[in-house]
């Protein structure tokens, strides 16, 4: 017995100290706030500077979620911080990181920074090595012939018209990785091909010397025999036959095809005026590559000039028309649209759209200027006009005593963010039908610009040889008046100055409504000076202290009497409460707009810093992401508590942007359980979520919110949504406040408002109840109002969404397959791309 107790002693004595020891770690957590990583060992960089640089990057956005698995984090950590250092020039970096202490600790061993090295080629005997390095170091100038590239898509080779020369660098920091390798390898291609060699296999690699020098090795493992062309196709001819087509570029069945013969092809189809589109592609045969396959496809200028011909009269003025689009954003002209909305192919309005009508002036570097109107049945009129220059943006309502109108500091610039705004103009309808006529769409890429004098970026996009669709319409009318040449195709007219290709004004039209444009100098100018002197006696509204709750309040009338026309408006008094009701809590808008700012602030701020540390994206991946979660983080952390369902929604919302749905069941899941989850974080989180997501758990979230309608679950919603210093919280007290100054008349109107039926009188009650108690903090009172609200006004049109929202979401349950994939035959194409 003695004897059990002193094992049993013993094994407990040893077992001790691994009780003692922390479990293993499962999940990232805490462990996934990236501020509060350890950096150990950097030099060229500081910890904060490579903090930032891994906040910003997408791998390990998705690493440091807090539901995923502790063990990959720190391998994504030490490979991310690895691919990073050495495409800044660190050949020789070492990264490890490790969990010491309850924290990740990242000991980074940088080496020396690489500098520019020699070029090392070996290649077979009938490639001149020499050639080909001069040509590497200094690449001659683009010839009178296009250079080409060849692009591997599905199957085919695309030949388009690119140049990737890029010298061969001697001096500076050296870069390594799949970026730098892709532009020596266009290098390297140009000359090959300069030397004939159409499809050579070849492999180009940036690499650490044995010094600290990097090394540009070019491996050309075979040049292969020239493509022996067996097979030319021609598709699109309409007007003109195949062998016509194929003497014109110079090409006969079994050619063989060189850099030079693809080059001078592409040169005569683009410059014979007679095609709107041109494809070329290469394609090797089934049993072995060569011979192959060349597929020219081709889209004509229907009626257009015959190739090697003379143009007309009308032919030339027109094909200067569409030069002229090409070059007007660079010009002084201006470009005025009018029209209505929906023949202007605008967004459609509330109201009916023959009665809504805009004017839109573009004015290269100058501005823009926009009107928008619109009436009813009884002869009410709306009109809105906004005014956008590089230093103010102006926003008036006709007929109102007032303007709103902010300007930026001299020398500075009205936007912050570095992202311009672009409208892409374009011709539509030049297909093979008769009926083109000339319109127009928008387009809002965003992009990113150092020159940020004009945030607007206007142009054409639209071909040159495009213009020849005008002179080509049937039954189409021309005619020359002291040199403008007029075109009346139906009711379409337009007029080309013949010698400039500046078009004068032009007008077309169909079932969408007509629309006139007009091309002149001043006309931004003409426009912008009557309207200053319309708004010269009138007040500017801006609020330097609250600019976005100004300009917000002051479109409010607008926009409600926009959403309801043309059915009866709000009574000038109810309208008056509205807006007194809403005005403190609207000045919170501005504090988003300052955490926007401070953002893009400190991002500058960043980029101005030399040891600004970025982590190149994976190719493969999207870039960018990872910061923009970062934004929409803070962002959301600013208006309501991260903690429960709103936190977790909009983090999941964010990462379903990424299209990384790992965690969304876990999310849900978390969401559903919680017990501060009522009808409203139900109705939220799966909207949010429904922009992205259409699976059960939309649907779960519809019906678990229709079972939480009871008066308790909505208080904890709104308990959740209003603790803490937040924005919404700060709406929510501003908003008990501008009630409190309200009179009892206006309460009981505001009630009348909010129920105009018979429980009006019950929420007038609710309203003054809250009005007389001035004792309790205003966020505590204002939610035993609304709790008490909650059955009167708002829970039957939130019960209303979420059946809705079960039912829009509802998935069928898919049918299994039945087969499994056959396995795909090896693509004929795959020894051509290792080349490519």
């Amino acid at each position: 017995m003695r004897a059990f107790w002193l094992a049993t002693w013993f094994i407990a004595a040893g077992a001790l100290p691994l009780a003692a020891e922390s479990p293993p770690r499962l999940l990232v957590r805490e462990l996934g706030d990236v501020s509060k990583i350890v950096i150990e060992g950097a030099v060229a960089f500081s910890p904060e500077a490579i903090r930032e640089g891994l906040a910003r990057d997408f791998e390990i956005t998705v690493a440091t979620h807090p539901r995923a698995l502790f063990s990959v984090l720190p391998a994504v950590i030490t490979r991310r911080l690895t691919t990073a250092y050495y495409e800044k020039g660190f050949g020789r970096v070492k990264v490890d990181t490790q969990l010491v202490d309850d924290k990740l600790v990242v000991r980074i061993e940088e080496g020396p920074r690489f500098k520019w090295g020699a070029i090392q080629i070996s290649a077979p005997p009938e490639v001149d090595v020499e050639a080909l390095r001069a040509w590497i170091l200094h690449p001659p100038k683009s010839p009178d012939l296009p250079r080409i590239a060849l692009k591997p898509d599905k199957g085919a080779i695309t030949i388009i018209p690119e140049d990737q020369s890029i010298p061969w660098q001697t001096k500076g920091d050296a870069e390594f990785g799949p970026v730098v390798n892709h532009y020596y390898t266009g290098t390297v291609r140009q000359g090959l091909m300069d030397q004939g060699w159409i499809l050579p296999l070849f492999h180009v690699d940036v690499v650490p010397g044995d010094t600290a020098e990097a090394i540009l090795k070019v491996d050309v493992v075979s040049v292969r025999e020239k493509p022996l062309l067996e097979r030319i196709e021609v598709l699109g001819l309409s007007q003109m036959s195949r062998d016509e087509l194929l003497d014109f570029v110079g090409l006969r069945d079994g050619a063989i095809l060189e850099p030079k013969l693809a080059q001078a092809m592409l040169k005569k189809l683009d410059d014979s005026r007679h095609f709107l589109h041109r494809e070329i592609t290469l394609r090797p045969g089934r049993i072995r590559a060569n011979p192959f396959t060349l597929t020219i496809a081709v889209r004509e200028v229907i009626g257009g000039p015959k190739i090697g011909g003379s143009l007309s009269r009308e032919e030339q003025a027109c094909l200067k028309f569409g030069e002229w689009l090409n070059v007007w954003k660079d010009g002084h002209d201006d470009l005025k649209f009018t029209g209505s909305l929906r023949g202007l192919g605008l967004p459609s309005m509330p109201v009916p759209m023959e009665a809504a009508h805009g004017e839109f002036i573009f004015s290269p570097g100058r501005g823009v200027y926009a009107r928008v109107r619109c009436e009813d049945q009884a002869a009410s009129t709306w009109e809105q006009i906004c005014v956008l220059q590089p230093d103010r943006l102006v926003a008036a309502s006709r007929p109102r005593g007032q303007f709103w109108e902010t300007r930026s500091a001299p020398g500075t610039r009205l936007l912050l963010s570095d992202f311009r705004i672009g409208a892409n103009l374009a011709i539509t309808g030049c297909d093979l039908s008769h009926k083109e006529s000339l319109s127009y769409g928008f387009a809002v890429p965003f992009k990113s610009t150092a020159d940020l004098s004009f945030p607007i970026d206007v142009g054409f996009s639209v071909s040159p040889v495009a213009g020849l669709v005008w002179a080509h319409f049937k039954d189409a009318q021309y005619t020359f008046e002291n040199d403008i040449l007029t075109v009346k195709n139906g009711n379409d007219v337009l007029r080309i100055d013949e010698r400039t290709g500046r078009p004068l004004d032009c007008s077309y039209g169909d079932e969408n409504g007509r629309v006139f444009i007009q091309v002149a100098p001043g006309l931004f100018d003409a426009e912008v000076q009557s309207f200053e002197k319309s708004c010269a006696t009138l007040k500017n509204v801006f609020d330097a202290r609250h600019p976005v709750a100004s300009l917000v309040e002051y479109l409010a009338p607008d926009l409600i009497q926009l959403q309801i026309l043309p059915q009866p408006s709000l009574s000038a008094d109810e309208l008056r409460l509205a807006l007194k009701v809403l005005r403190r809590p609207l000045g919170q808008l501005d504090g988003l707009l300052s955490v926007w700012k401070q953002q893009q602030l400190q991002e500058h701020e960043r980029s101005q810093r030399k040891d600004c540390f970025n982590i190149p994206p994976d190719l493969s991946k999207p870039s960018a992401v990872g910061f923009a979660y970062q934004i929409g983080k803070n962002i959301s952390s600013q208006l309501y508590p991260d903690a429960d369902w709103p936190g977790i929604a909009t983090r999941e919302f964010l990462f379903l942007m990424m299209q990384e749905t790992r965690f969304t069941q876990m999310h849900t899941d978390e969401i559903l359980a919680s017990y501060h989850t009522g009808p409203l974080g139900c109705l939220c989180a799966g909207t949010l979520l429904g922009y992205f997501l259409h699976d059960k758990s939309i649907p779960q979230l519809g019906r678990r919110g229709q079972t939480r309608l009871e008066d308790k679950y909505f208080r904890r919603d709104l308990e959740v949504l209003l603790q803490g210093d937040t924005l919404l919280s700060r709406c929510a007290s501003d908003l008990a406040i501008s009630l409190r100054e309200c009179t009892p008349d206006e309460l009981n109107m505001l009630g009348r408002m909010l129920s105009p039926g018979e429980k009006a009188a019950e929420v007038g009650r609710i309203l003054q109840a809250f009005h007389t108690n001035t004792q309790a903090e205003p966020n505590e009172v204002l939610l035993q109002t609304l709790t008490e609200l909650w059955p009167l006004v708002l829970r039957e049109p939130v019960r209303e969404r979420l059946v809705q929202l079960t039912k829009r979401y509802a998935v069928e349950p898919s049918e299994k397959a039945t087969t499994k994939e056959k396995k795909k035959d090896e693509d004929p194409l795959k020894w051509v791309y290792e080349g490519l």
